[in-house]
Protein backbone atom coordinates (compact mmCIF):
# COMPACT_ATOMS: atom_id res chain seq x y z
CA UNK A 1 0.00 0.00 0.00
CA UNK A 2 2.77 2.14 0.88
CA UNK A 3 5.73 3.25 -1.52
CA UNK A 4 4.80 1.62 -4.42
CA UNK A 5 3.22 3.00 -7.58
CA UNK A 6 0.04 2.03 -8.26
CA UNK A 7 -1.86 2.77 -10.95
CA UNK A 8 -4.99 5.23 -9.87
CA UNK A 9 -7.08 6.38 -13.27
CA UNK A 10 -6.55 4.50 -16.99
CA UNK A 11 -8.45 5.52 -20.01
CA UNK A 12 -8.70 3.47 -22.93
CA UNK A 13 -10.43 3.01 -25.95
CA UNK A 14 -10.73 1.47 -29.64
CA UNK A 15 -12.98 2.23 -32.78
CA UNK A 16 -15.08 -0.33 -34.36
CA UNK A 17 -18.52 -0.53 -36.04
CA UNK A 18 -19.42 -3.73 -34.49
CA UNK A 19 -22.80 -2.52 -32.21
CA UNK A 20 -22.15 -6.74 -30.12
CA UNK A 21 -18.20 -6.10 -29.78
CA UNK A 22 -19.18 -2.78 -28.09
CA UNK A 23 -21.89 -4.35 -25.93
CA UNK A 24 -19.44 -7.56 -25.52
CA UNK A 25 -16.66 -4.92 -23.95
CA UNK A 26 -19.23 -2.63 -22.12
CA UNK A 27 -19.76 -6.52 -20.19
CA UNK A 28 -16.66 -7.51 -19.40
CA UNK A 29 -15.70 -3.96 -17.77
CA UNK A 30 -18.63 -3.74 -15.68
CA UNK A 31 -18.07 -7.25 -14.58
CA UNK A 32 -14.68 -6.22 -13.23
CA UNK A 33 -15.53 -2.75 -12.09
CA UNK A 34 -18.66 -1.07 -10.34
CA UNK A 35 -17.82 2.36 -11.92
CA UNK A 36 -17.21 2.95 -15.60
CA UNK A 37 -17.31 6.11 -17.49
CA UNK A 38 -17.81 5.76 -20.95
CA UNK A 39 -18.28 7.68 -24.38
CA UNK A 40 -19.26 6.92 -27.93
CA UNK A 41 -21.29 4.12 -28.91
CA UNK A 42 -20.43 2.87 -31.52
CA UNK A 43 -23.43 3.64 -33.81
CA UNK A 44 -22.53 7.05 -33.72
CA UNK A 45 -18.78 7.87 -33.26
CA UNK A 46 -17.61 4.25 -34.01
CA UNK A 47 -15.42 4.71 -31.07
CA UNK A 48 -15.49 3.38 -27.43
CA UNK A 49 -13.90 5.74 -24.70
CA UNK A 50 -13.73 3.94 -21.09
CA UNK A 51 -12.62 5.19 -17.74
CA UNK A 52 -11.81 3.16 -14.87
CA UNK A 53 -9.87 2.86 -11.67
CA UNK A 54 -7.13 0.13 -11.41
CA UNK A 55 -7.11 -0.04 -7.81
CA UNK A 56 -10.79 -0.04 -7.32
CA UNK A 57 -10.95 -3.49 -10.07
CA UNK A 58 -13.46 -5.96 -7.68
CA UNK A 59 -11.77 -8.59 -5.45
CA UNK A 60 -14.42 -10.87 -4.74
CA UNK A 61 -18.07 -11.10 -5.13
CA UNK A 62 -19.33 -10.08 -1.36
CA UNK A 63 -16.83 -7.54 -1.51
CA UNK A 64 -18.68 -4.09 -0.33
CA UNK A 65 -18.21 -2.40 -3.53
CA UNK A 66 -20.35 0.83 -1.99
CA UNK A 67 -17.32 1.42 0.18
CA UNK A 68 -14.50 0.57 -2.58
CA UNK A 69 -11.11 2.32 -2.11
CA UNK A 70 -8.03 3.07 -3.80
CA UNK A 71 -5.64 2.64 -1.94
CA UNK A 72 -4.16 -0.65 -2.68
CA UNK A 73 -3.27 -1.78 -5.90
CA UNK A 74 -5.46 -4.85 -7.58
CA UNK A 75 -3.17 -7.90 -7.70
CA UNK A 76 -1.28 -7.87 -11.06
CA UNK A 77 -2.48 -11.26 -11.87
CA UNK A 78 -6.29 -10.15 -11.00
CA UNK A 79 -5.62 -7.34 -13.46
CA UNK A 80 -3.96 -9.32 -16.13
CA UNK A 81 -6.81 -11.62 -16.20
CA UNK A 82 -9.04 -8.61 -16.71
CA UNK A 83 -6.81 -6.65 -19.35
CA UNK A 84 -6.80 -10.09 -21.32
CA UNK A 85 -10.17 -11.25 -21.19
CA UNK A 86 -10.76 -7.58 -22.54
CA UNK A 87 -8.38 -8.16 -25.33
CA UNK A 88 -10.21 -10.95 -26.68
CA UNK A 89 -13.42 -9.87 -26.75
CA UNK A 90 -12.15 -6.42 -28.26
CA UNK A 91 -10.57 -8.65 -30.98
CA UNK A 92 -8.14 -5.52 -32.14
CA UNK A 93 -5.87 -3.08 -30.93
CA UNK A 94 -7.21 -1.07 -27.31
CA UNK A 95 -5.69 2.31 -27.54
CA UNK A 96 -4.32 3.64 -23.85
CA UNK A 97 -4.92 7.75 -23.57
CA UNK A 98 -4.69 8.36 -19.53
CA UNK A 99 -2.67 6.57 -16.98
CA UNK A 100 -2.81 7.80 -13.59
CA UNK A 101 0.35 6.86 -11.36
CA UNK A 102 0.37 6.79 -7.94
CA UNK A 103 2.17 6.73 -4.44
CA UNK A 104 1.00 7.64 -1.33
CA UNK A 105 3.29 7.84 1.65
CA UNK A 106 2.93 8.72 5.83
CA UNK A 107 4.76 11.45 6.99
CA UNK A 108 6.26 12.96 9.70
CA UNK A 109 4.13 15.04 10.34
CA UNK A 110 0.75 17.21 9.26
CA UNK A 111 0.41 16.54 5.62
CA UNK A 112 -1.00 20.66 5.12
CA UNK A 113 3.06 21.12 6.20
CA UNK A 114 3.90 19.04 3.68
CA UNK A 115 1.83 20.91 0.88
CA UNK A 116 2.61 24.30 2.16
CA UNK A 117 6.54 23.40 1.75
CA UNK A 118 5.56 21.94 -2.11
CA UNK A 119 3.46 25.35 -3.06
CA UNK A 120 6.01 27.81 -1.86
CA UNK A 121 8.98 25.94 -3.24
CA UNK A 122 11.71 27.34 -6.48
CA UNK A 123 11.84 25.01 -9.27
CA UNK A 124 13.96 24.48 -12.29
CA UNK A 125 13.01 23.49 -15.96
CA UNK A 126 9.91 25.96 -15.96
CA UNK A 127 8.08 24.21 -13.26
CA UNK A 128 5.98 25.79 -11.08
CA UNK A 129 3.45 24.62 -7.99
CA UNK A 130 0.00 26.36 -7.63
CA UNK A 131 -2.92 25.21 -5.20
CA UNK A 132 -6.25 23.76 -5.72
CA UNK A 133 -8.06 23.21 -8.98
CA UNK A 134 -11.76 24.08 -9.38
CA UNK A 135 -13.50 21.09 -8.16
CA UNK A 136 -10.66 19.82 -5.06
CA UNK A 137 -8.89 21.16 -1.91
CA UNK A 138 -5.76 20.33 -0.04
CA UNK A 139 -4.24 20.13 -3.09
CA UNK A 140 -1.13 21.43 -4.58
CA UNK A 141 -0.17 21.11 -8.50
CA UNK A 142 3.64 21.28 -9.95
CA UNK A 143 3.40 21.31 -13.53
CA UNK A 144 4.21 23.60 -16.88
CA UNK A 145 1.66 26.51 -17.13
CA UNK A 146 0.86 30.55 -17.74
CA UNK A 147 -1.74 29.83 -15.98
CA UNK A 148 -3.94 27.68 -13.80
CA UNK A 149 -3.47 24.08 -13.74
CA UNK A 150 -6.49 21.97 -13.93
CA UNK A 151 -6.94 18.73 -14.88
CA UNK A 152 -9.68 19.22 -17.17
CA UNK A 153 -7.58 21.13 -19.56
CA UNK A 154 -5.59 17.26 -19.94
CA UNK A 155 -1.87 18.74 -20.02
CA UNK A 156 0.45 15.99 -21.20
CA UNK A 157 1.94 15.74 -17.56
CA UNK A 158 0.63 17.03 -14.44
CA UNK A 159 2.03 16.18 -10.82
CA UNK A 160 -0.52 16.80 -7.64
CA UNK A 161 -0.03 16.10 -4.08
CA UNK A 162 -2.81 16.13 -1.65
CA UNK A 163 -4.01 14.73 1.89
CA UNK A 164 -5.32 11.20 0.90
CA UNK A 165 -7.01 10.91 4.45
CA UNK A 166 -9.18 13.87 4.19
CA UNK A 167 -10.03 13.59 0.23
CA UNK A 168 -10.95 9.84 1.18
CA UNK A 169 -12.99 11.02 4.40
CA UNK A 170 -14.84 14.35 2.79
CA UNK A 171 -15.86 11.42 -0.10
CA UNK A 172 -17.30 8.98 2.07
CA UNK A 173 -17.12 9.03 6.13
CA UNK A 174 -16.99 5.47 5.91
CA UNK A 175 -13.72 5.06 4.70
CA UNK A 176 -12.67 6.43 7.99
CA UNK A 177 -12.38 2.89 8.56
CA UNK A 178 -11.64 1.43 4.78
CA UNK A 179 -11.49 -2.57 4.61
CA UNK A 180 -8.00 -3.61 3.92
CA UNK A 181 -7.92 -6.16 0.34
CA UNK A 182 -4.68 -7.71 0.62
CA UNK A 183 -2.12 -8.12 3.39
CA UNK A 184 -0.19 -5.24 4.08
CA UNK A 185 3.20 -7.03 4.22
CA UNK A 186 3.69 -5.56 7.56
CA UNK A 187 3.77 -2.14 7.01
CA UNK A 188 3.52 0.28 10.10
CA UNK A 189 0.18 1.11 9.42
CA UNK A 190 -3.13 1.41 12.20
CA UNK A 191 -5.92 -1.37 11.82
CA UNK A 192 -8.28 -3.01 13.66
CA UNK A 193 -10.97 -5.40 13.23
CA UNK A 194 -14.59 -3.54 12.65
CA UNK A 195 -17.60 -5.91 12.30
CA UNK A 196 -15.16 -8.97 11.61
CA UNK A 197 -13.27 -7.16 9.09
CA UNK A 198 -9.89 -6.41 9.05
CA UNK A 199 -9.58 -2.57 8.19
CA UNK A 200 -7.56 0.55 8.24
CA UNK A 201 -7.83 3.42 10.92
CA UNK A 202 -7.34 6.23 8.12
CA UNK A 203 -8.27 8.75 10.63
CA UNK A 204 -4.98 7.78 12.03
CA UNK A 205 -2.84 8.66 9.44
CA UNK A 206 -0.80 11.19 7.86
CA UNK A 207 -1.33 10.01 4.64
CA UNK A 208 -0.04 12.19 1.36
CA UNK A 209 -0.59 11.10 -2.17
CA UNK A 210 2.02 12.07 -5.16
CA UNK A 211 -0.21 11.58 -8.32
CA UNK A 212 1.63 11.72 -11.78
CA UNK A 213 -1.18 12.18 -14.61
CA UNK A 214 -0.02 11.05 -17.77
CA UNK A 215 -1.00 11.29 -21.40
CA UNK A 216 0.38 11.02 -25.10
CA UNK A 217 4.15 10.38 -24.98
CA UNK A 218 4.74 10.44 -21.61
CA UNK A 219 2.80 6.75 -21.44
CA UNK A 220 4.27 4.07 -20.23
CA UNK A 221 2.39 1.71 -22.13
CA UNK A 222 0.34 2.97 -25.67
CA UNK A 223 -1.68 -0.28 -26.07
CA UNK A 224 -3.79 -2.80 -23.95
CA UNK A 225 -1.75 -5.16 -26.06
CA UNK A 226 1.90 -4.00 -24.16
CA UNK A 227 0.56 -4.04 -20.81
CA UNK A 228 -0.45 -8.02 -21.19
CA UNK A 229 3.16 -8.58 -22.50
CA UNK A 230 4.55 -6.58 -19.73
CA UNK A 231 2.93 -8.49 -17.19
CA UNK A 232 3.31 -11.79 -18.62
CA UNK A 233 7.21 -10.76 -19.09
CA UNK A 234 7.06 -10.13 -15.12
CA UNK A 235 9.03 -6.26 -15.87
CA UNK A 236 4.91 -4.53 -15.44
CA UNK A 237 5.54 -3.01 -12.14
CA UNK A 238 9.64 -2.17 -12.82
CA UNK A 239 8.30 0.04 -15.73
CA UNK A 240 5.58 2.02 -13.77
CA UNK A 241 8.69 2.50 -10.93
CA UNK A 242 10.89 3.69 -13.44
CA UNK A 243 8.64 6.22 -15.11
CA UNK A 244 7.13 7.52 -11.54
CA UNK A 245 10.84 8.21 -10.36
CA UNK A 246 12.24 9.16 -13.95
CA UNK A 247 9.51 12.16 -13.70
CA UNK A 248 9.58 13.22 -10.22
CA UNK A 249 13.67 13.88 -10.60
CA UNK A 250 13.27 15.77 -13.73
CA UNK A 251 10.50 18.07 -12.46
CA UNK A 252 9.87 18.05 -8.70
CA UNK A 253 12.90 17.03 -7.30
CA UNK A 254 15.30 18.57 -10.38
CA UNK A 255 18.37 20.40 -9.35
CA UNK A 256 19.56 23.37 -10.85
CA UNK A 257 23.42 23.43 -12.23
CA UNK A 258 25.80 25.28 -9.76
CA UNK A 259 27.15 28.42 -10.89
CA UNK A 260 31.02 28.60 -11.38
CA UNK A 261 32.99 31.55 -10.91
CA UNK A 262 34.35 32.75 -14.33
CA UNK A 263 34.13 36.14 -14.14
CA UNK A 264 33.64 39.22 -11.55
CA UNK A 265 29.55 39.20 -11.50
CA UNK A 266 29.27 35.30 -11.03
CA UNK A 267 31.95 35.90 -8.50
CA UNK A 268 29.67 38.55 -6.56
CA UNK A 269 26.20 35.60 -7.32
CA UNK A 270 28.60 32.67 -5.50
CA UNK A 271 29.75 34.98 -2.60
CA UNK A 272 25.75 35.99 -1.90
CA UNK A 273 24.21 32.74 -2.30
CA UNK A 274 24.49 32.00 1.30
CA UNK A 275 22.96 35.71 2.59
CA UNK A 276 19.76 35.22 3.55
CA UNK A 277 18.85 38.66 1.72
CA UNK A 278 17.47 38.05 -1.85
CA UNK A 279 19.07 40.89 -3.89
CA UNK A 280 16.94 41.12 -6.27
CA UNK A 281 16.60 45.01 -6.81
CA UNK A 282 20.16 45.30 -6.30
CA UNK A 283 20.68 43.24 -9.47
CA UNK A 284 17.70 44.57 -11.46
CA UNK A 285 18.92 48.00 -10.75
CA UNK A 286 22.21 47.45 -12.27
CA UNK A 287 20.56 45.32 -15.82
CA UNK A 288 21.28 42.04 -14.32
CA UNK A 289 18.47 40.58 -15.16
CA UNK A 290 20.14 36.98 -16.43
CA UNK A 291 22.29 37.21 -13.79
CA UNK A 292 19.54 37.26 -11.11
CA UNK A 293 18.30 34.40 -12.08
CA UNK A 294 21.63 32.36 -12.15
CA UNK A 295 21.91 33.61 -8.57
CA UNK A 296 18.36 32.20 -7.46
CA UNK A 297 18.90 29.10 -8.93
CA UNK A 298 22.07 29.17 -6.90
CA UNK A 299 20.37 29.87 -3.78
CA UNK A 300 17.89 27.25 -4.31
CA UNK A 301 20.34 24.35 -4.19
CA UNK A 302 21.20 25.93 -0.56
CA UNK A 303 18.02 26.37 0.37
CA UNK A 304 16.87 22.77 -0.51
CA UNK A 305 20.04 20.84 1.40
CA UNK A 306 18.44 22.51 4.60
CA UNK A 307 15.25 22.16 3.54
CA UNK A 308 14.30 18.68 6.24
CA UNK A 309 10.58 18.13 4.54
CA UNK A 310 11.66 18.36 1.27
CA UNK A 311 14.38 15.82 1.76
CA UNK A 312 11.52 13.51 3.55
CA UNK A 313 9.70 13.98 0.29
CA UNK A 314 12.36 12.71 -1.60
CA UNK A 315 13.49 10.11 0.15
CA UNK A 316 9.82 8.36 0.73
CA UNK A 317 9.23 9.55 -2.96
CA UNK A 318 12.09 8.49 -4.96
Amino acid sequence: MLGNVKIDKFNFGFRSADIEKIEAVRTVVKHYYDKVYYSGDGKNYNHLYLSITPTKQLREPDYNSGNNHNLQMVPLNEFLKFLKELNEVAGCKIDVYEMHLAKDITTEDSVINYLDTILNHEYTNGYKAFPNEADSSNTVYVGKSTGKLDSKRNPKLLIKFYDKVTEMINHNNANRVPIIKEPLNNENIPTDKVNGKDVILLYKMNLLRAEIELRKDNLPYTTIQQMIKAIESDNFQDTLEKTYSTIMLNTVFAQPKEVSCKNLKELAITLSRNSKIDYELLFYNHGMDREYRYYRGAKEIKNRKDDFIFDELKSKLL
